[in-house]
């Protein structure tokens, strides 16, 4: 009996943990936003990420943008979080509206085969501006990422933030 209780507690113990994800899709959470006081308005974000095929992240030799962040201001006049639309100016001096977003390569860690791999972890992404005039003083982030074949994760929201 005693050995038939014990059985019985080590299986439902194996049988409560989480195996990773097969799924080649790419999922990310929002865990975090801070800031640093400092002249220019610098921050970070802390997300989550689990990944079932190991591909999430850029190579060290093509570090292509695999984070997008957009940034959404809140319209007093509306009530409404509001994209910021920025002009885009290009060599030739045409310009285009665009929204304003933030792009960055998050890279493969150095020495660490991922590939074909269920990878889970969290990531540290540092912004040199998190926001896009220092006259918005009420914002919110929608981001999501691309892992090398693609697949796009899904589409995370922080919270809103106020500053002065």
């Amino acid at each position: 009996m005693k050995y038939l209780l014990s059985l019985l507690v080590l299986m439902f113990l194996v049988g409560c943990v989480k195996r990773p994800s097969k799924d080649p899709v790419p999922s990310i959470e929002f865990i975090a936003f801070n800031t640093e006081n400092t002249t220019i308005a610098k921050g970070s974000f802390l997300i989550d990420y689990e990944d079932g095929d190991g591909n999430l992240f850029s190579p060290e030799d093509n570090p292509t943008p695999n984070f997008i962040c957009s940034f959404y201001y809140y319209n007093k006049a509306t009530g409404n979080y509001d994209p910021y639309i920025t002009n885009l100016i290009f060599p030739d001096g045409s310009t285009l509206k665009d929204t304003f977003r933030i792009t960055t390569s998050v890279r493969n860690p150095k020495d660490l085969d991922l590939k074909n791999k269920p990878i889970k972890g969290s990531i540290y992404i540092p912004l040199t501006q998190y926001r896009s005039s220092d006259t918005i003083k009420i914002f919110k982030y929608s981001m999501f990422m691309v892992d090398r074949a693609g697949n796009k994760s899904n589409i995370i929201t922080s919270p809103s933030y106020t500053v002065n």
